[in-house]
C-alpha cells in the first residue's frame, strides 16, 4: 500500500520538456534592460533541446521591445548570432556615448 502511494506521487510523473514554443513567452519587459532580458533568454534556451542557432536569434529578435535597437532587426534579420552581437555592440556604444 504505502509503495503504490509513493510511486503514484513521485515515480509516475514525468517531466515535461521545454520546446522552442515555450520561448514565445519569453519577452522583454516594460523597464528590462537589453542586458537582463539576453541573460534571461538565455537561461530559457538552455533547457531545450536540438534549437538551432537561426530558432534562437529569430525567437530572441521577437522578443524584445519595440526600440531603436529592435526596428531594423525586424527590417532585415541578421545572418547569424556573430552579427546580432556587432549589431548590439554598436547600439549600446551609441547609446551610452
Amino acid at each position: 500500500m504505502l509503495g503504490a502511494m509513493f510511486k503514484a506521487q513521485f515515480v509516475d510523473r514525468k517531466v515535461v520538456p521545454t520546446t522552442y514554443a515555450s520561448l514565445k513567452f519569453v519577452q522583454q519587459g516594460e523597464n528590462e534592460t537589453l542586458q537582463k532580458f539576453t541573460k534571461r533568454f538565455t537561461v530559457a534556451t538552455t533547457s531545450i533541446l536540438n534549437l538551432t542557432p537561426t530558432l534562437i536569434m529569430h525567437s530572441l529578435i521577437y522578443g524584445l521591445q519595440l526600440e531603436p535597437f529592435s526596428y531594423p532587426l525586424f527590417k532585415k534579420q541578421p545572418e547569424n548570432m556573430d552579427a546580432l552581437k556587432e549589431q548590439a555592440a554598436k547600439y549600446i556604444a551609441y547609446k551610452f556615448k
